[in-house]
């Protein structure tokens, strides 16, 4: 499953739920369908604010600098 095609996903699941906070039987079932997300780090974004001016960089890797 594609990150977008999870994203899907979650708004299906959240308009299907009630109203109200979420059993421990529906986060297990997030945390599973979020198991089969594959990444595509070649398809990354990393967002930088220097001064005033957004910056987009799209790596192959994003390092916790």
């Amino acid at each position: 499953m594609t990150p977008v095609e999870f994203v899907i996903w979650l708004k299906g699941f959240a308009q299907a739920a009630p109203n109200f906070t979420l059993t421990p039987k529906q986060w297990d079932d997030i945390r599973e369908k979020l198991d089969t997300v594959k990444e595509d780090p070649s398809k990354w974004t990393r967002y930088t604010l220097d001064d005033t001016n957004w910056n987009i960089n799209t790596t192959n890797k994003i390092n916790n600098d």
